[in-house]
């Protein structure tokens, strides 16, 4: 079983692209989105 694709749109959470697709964290901590790294702050809209 495959997990549905994330649609992303002005109001996608970073967060809930890099729960879906792991390998893109170490992408948006290089774009200094670094609250991912910290599950209650990881929050920011793509």
């Amino acid at each position: 079983m495959t997990a549905l694709p994330v649609d992303i749109s002005a109001k996608t959470k970073v967060a809930d692209v890099s729960d879906r697709y792991p390998q893109t964290l170490q992408i948006f901590v290089q774009h200094r989105l670094n609250s991912l790294k910290n599950p209650v702050l990881g929050t920011d809209a793509v």
